[in-house]
């Protein structure tokens, strides 16, 4: 008796886990497969999808793009789309849908990627102001950036140019994450620093070709005017 009090019944340890519930139940929370959203600022554009209000009103305000693995969604203020693009201050712009997310973490991971490649189009600080994923919501402290529509290097008053835009670069700068158990894992700072070099490459060769024919575009306008044939 006095060995069975020292070390306990064989459903003590059995108890106790039952008490603590299950480890892998927050593992599969946190696999979900949920919407995951998120409310960007300084966002001035416009969408390539047509929104039709109750009040009989319409506005071009919504993208439905494919990013990798990712079915994104951004539907842009109402006023923004309808009013003459005005930067200044912080202004609240739009709502962010991702499906294909599996953890909170991985949701800001995308949806920060995302205000990157949207601040370098429209030239205007886009930052997240709020994320919302499982239950769970969370705001960055304090957020910073002005709305900026001040030459954007992208035409992104047009819809469709933004979604063939952000459609072709996005897979080559963020390739979709596999499975590393089955892979050797480099060393994190080269791995780190590889896919940096890669991102600012392939940004660097798509900014060329936009530039390269904006200017061809301006050359022809000015032949246009005086008159001159260019061969």
């Amino acid at each position: 008796m006095a060995k069975a009090a020292r070390f306990g019944s064989a459903a003590g340890p059995i108890a106790r886990f039952a008490a603590r519930g299950d480890p892998a139940r927050g593992r599969r929370r946190e696999m979900s497969t949920e919407t995951f959203h998120a409310e960007l600022a300084n966002y001035l554009g416009v969408g390539d999808l047509r929104s039709d209000y109750p009040d009989g009103g319409w506005s071009w305000n919504r993208h439905r793009l494919t990013l990798g693995r990712y079915r994104v969604e951004l539907t842009q203020d109402r006023q923004i789309v309808a009013q003459r693009p005005r930067g200044g201050g912080l202004i609240p712009s739009t709502q962010l849908a991702i499906s294909g997310v599996r953890s909170f973490a991985e949701g800001e991971r995308v949806s920060d990627d995302l205000c990157r490649l949207l601040s370098l189009a429209a030239q205007s600080q886009v930052v997240p102001l709020s994320y919302r994923f499982g239950g769970r919501g969370r705001q960055p402290l304090h957020p910073m950036g002005q709305a900026i529509y001040l030459r954007p290097l992208l035409p992104i008053r047009d819809g469709a140019a933004m979604r063939t835009y952000l459609e072709t670069v996005w897979p080559p700068c963020y390739p979709a994450q596999r499975d590393r158990a089955f892979r050797p894992v480099p060393s994190p700072y080269e791995s780190l620093r590889d896919h940096h070099d890669r991102r600012k490459e392939i940004l660097h060769e798509y900014l060329l070709r936009l530039l390269d024919y904006r200017g061809r575009m301006l050359l022809y306008r000015h032949a246009a005017r005086v008159g001159k044939d260019i061969g």
